[in-house]
Formats: C-alpha cells, sequence, structure tokens
C-alpha cells in the first residue's frame, strides 16, 4: 500500500511538472509575403503578426535573405518582443532602387528566445517566411469617377 501511494505521488508531482513545462506556442500569420509591381524608384510594404500563447517574453530576431535583402526593412512600434498579451506586429518594407525588372525572391527567419533563460527546444522557436518581389516600371495610375454631368444643347 505505501509502495502504491509513492507511485501516485510520483506521478501526481510528474504531472504537475510536465503542465508548469508544457511548450509554448509561438504563430506567424503569413507563410509568404508578395510585393506586386513594385517600381523601382518606389516602395511596397506588408504587415506580419507574431503571437504566442504563452505569458513568457520571447525576444525576437530575425534575417533577411535573398539577391534584394539589402531594399527590405523590418520594423515595429515597440520591442521585439512578443508574449500571449502582446502580439507583435511587423512592417515589412520593399524598397528597391537600380534593380532589373524580374521577379526576385528570398526569405525571412526568424527564431525566439526567452528572455527568461528557460531553454525553448521543446517549442517551435523559428520560423521562414519567403517572400517575392516584382520590379516593374509599369506605372499604374488609377481614377474614381463619382459622377458625370452634362448639359443639353440646341443646334440651330
Amino acid at each position: 500500500m505505501l509502495e502504491i501511494n509513492k507511485v501516485l505521488i510520483m506521478a501526481f508531482i510528474g504531472l504537475l511538472i510536465v503542465d508548469i513545462v508544457s511548450a509554448a506556442q509561438i504563430t506567424i500569420d503569413k507563410k509568404s509575403l508578395d510585393f506586386k509591381n513594385v517600381r523601382r524608384d518606389g516602395y511596397s510594404f506588408n504587415t506580419l503578426t507574431i503571437s504566442s500563447d504563452s505569458n513568457a517574453d520571447f525576444k525576437v530576431n530575425y534575417l533577411i535573405t535573398g539577391s534584394l535583402k539589402d531594399y527590405i526593412t523590418i520594423s515595429s512600434n515597440k520591442q521585439l518582443i512578443v508574449n500571449k498579451a502582446s502580439p507583435l506586429t511587423l512592417n515589412i518594407e520593399a524598397r528597391p532602387s537600380n534593380v532589373a525588372n524580374g521577379i526576385y525572391q528570398g526569405s525571412l527567419v526568424f527564431t525566439f528566445k526567452r528572455l527568461d533563460g528557460t531553454e525553448i527546444s521543446n517549442e517551435k522557436n523559428s520560423f521562414l517566411v519567403n517572400y517575392n518581389i516584382e520590379i516593374t516600371d509599369k506605372t499604374i495610375k488609377q481614377a474614381m469617377v463619382k459622377g458625370i454631368s452634362v448639359d443639353d444643347i440646341n443646334i440651330g
């Protein structure tokens, strides 16, 4: 009987520990970004939101790859930290210059590190977001007509 109680107590403690160190889930709302009809002297932007189901703070690091990596910027209105109460929205901007027309591809690699120093090996701690940038010389002009009126004319 004493052995059974020890086993039950050990199992209960084990369940508590598993629950306490359960893995956080970090998610990104897009797997790819498309920047279409970007002029060489223009720009295009997109947003990306990172969220977590954990109360722990995760620092967000990133690496930009691809032939146009020097023309991509990532910014935010706050520190690059994400937790359950505070998702992180990133502004991603493409500003190419002196680049030939065509479609260019690359990736944004995001990694995460817990600020409290706890190991996150059981958690998905990196994401790859592919991007495509279409460089063009086309100028797309749009106009909206809200109303037209024509006066009557009489000839003769």
